[in-house]
């Protein structure tokens, strides 16, 4: 696979990564339910079946950092 493929693939998820986890931030932060579910791994998940480890892998990081930058950025809402 070339290497701008696979930038744009990386890219591709990770935008809807960041789409679910703010459309879930938000929901979840309106309703008043005693758990927060996260469901920004199911494309991670659904990138590693099909691109293989490597691109999961990376976009596992990538979704660490995410979660890493939220909770240093407002700890008590989480």
């Amino acid at each position: 696979m070339k290497k701008q493929s696979s930038i744009a693939q990386i890219a591709i998820f990770f935008a809807i990564m960041l789409v679910l986890h703010l459309l879930s931030s938000v929901i979840f932060n309106l309703l008043p339910v005693p758990i927060k579910p996260t469901i920004i791994h199911i494309p991670v998940i659904i990138a590693s079946i099909i691109y293989g480890p490597r691109i999961g892998a990376v976009l596992g990081a990538l979704m660490g950092g995410n979660q890493c930058c939220d909770q240093h950025r407002c700890p008590a809402a989480n």
